[in-house]
């Protein structure tokens, strides 16, 4: 008889929610939604947002769902 691997065992991470969100604040928002909520009229176009994201100047960096970019709505713009 053949022992159990102990990578069998393991059980999978508990995915834990964040604490310190308020209630009515999204975890994710949609690119041009946070453009334009940090930068108002004066957001810049969607194809500079994705030149941003793949330059790494949003922090934290966006996460592709689909076809379409989400950022943390207290996600950062760095430039150079």
């Amino acid at each position: 008889m053949r022992a159990t691997p102990p990578e069998k065992l393991r059980k999978p991470p508990v995915v834990k929610k964040a604490q310190n969100l308020p209630a009515n604040l999204p975890r994710l928002v949609p690119l041009q939604v946070w453009a334009d909520l940090l930068m108002g009229e004066h957001a810049p176009h969607k194809n500079t947002l994705r030149n941003w994201v793949n330059s790494g100047r949003i922090h934290p960096r966006p996460v592709k769902i689909g076809k379409r970019w989400f950022v943390q709505p207290d996600a950062e713009y760095i430039s150079d």
